[in-house]
């Protein structure tokens, strides 16, 4: 969230990054088949996906030979991308566990207070409820750097 000012989970609960539409960018695979691969077959991200579709694995239905390894090829060349951006040579130093621990103590101070717009999950949240108080990331990034 430091760097890219995005919440991977907040982004979930509001509904904008589901795994369907998540697996809708990929070739091969259409609402109905993403629908069946978050709903019946529990599979919510690229990694556990890639996982799925590896040779041996059990049949997942609307995967052919060649659909499966159309989309383990997509897959695994995205995430390929990802990882080795993740651990290029210097590419992107992690932020220091304080910086961390910092922004946790600002969010639960912050939340315990009232001062954090509320959302309602899309997942597990039948009435919903707007309960769960999220963080604006611009926010806490500048009153963490404010405090260093």
């Amino acid at each position: 969230m430091l760097t890219s000012g995005r919440w991977t989970q907040l982004d979930r609960l509001r509904g904008d990054a589901g795994p369907a539409r998540l697996f809708m960018t990929l070739p091969g695979i259409g609402p109905a088949l993403a629908r069946h691969l978050a709903d019946d077959e529990d599979i919510e991200t690229l990694e556990e996906l890639e996982i799925a579709l590896q040779p041996g694995g059990h049949p997942i239905p609307g995967f052919g030979r060649r659909r499966r390894q159309l989309v383990l090829s997509k897959v695994s060349e995205g995430l390929g991308r990802i990882r080795s951006a993740r651990h290029g040579a210097g590419s992107v130093t992690p932020p220091p566990v304080s910086l961390l621990l910092d922004e946790d103590k600002l969010y639960n101070e912050r939340a315990a207070k009232g001062q954090l717009r509320l959302i309602a999950p899309k997942r597990f949240n039948p009435e919903g409820a707007a309960w769960l108080p999220a963080p604006c990331a611009t926010a806490m990034r500048q009153a963490i750097l404010s405090v260093q």
